[in-house]
């Protein structure tokens, strides 16, 4: 894939940002990370730019935990369902023998 390029303004620090992903996708995720700081900078009345990064930055990884989080305890849960019919068929084929 080739290189791409985004140049982009975050808080007013202007960043040239070299990438292979679309540049389209880059937009997106650079503009989810915006609306989150504006979020907090207005929900939180926090005027340091630095700060409401941070906790924009605090607030992102919070959320991509607990969406892990669920993901692994929904796969756990997926894998113990698939083992207890697992089971139950070894179980049906043993008695239809």
């Amino acid at each position: 894939m080739d290189s791409n390029t985004i140049n982009t303004n975050i808080l007013g620090v202007s960043l040239s940002l070299k990438t292979d992903e679309d540049p389209a996708y880059l937009k997106k995720i650079i503009a989810y990370l915006e609306s989150n700081i504006y979020k907090v900078q207005n929900e939180l009345n926090v005027d340091d730019p630095l700060k409401a990064a941070i906790l924009a930055g605090i607030f992102l990884s919070d959320e991509i935990n607990k969406i892990e989080e669920k993901l692994y305890k929904d796969k756990d849960e997926e894998s113990a369902k698939n083992k207890i019919i697992f089971q139950s068929i070894e179980k049906l084929n043993k008695i239809l023998k």
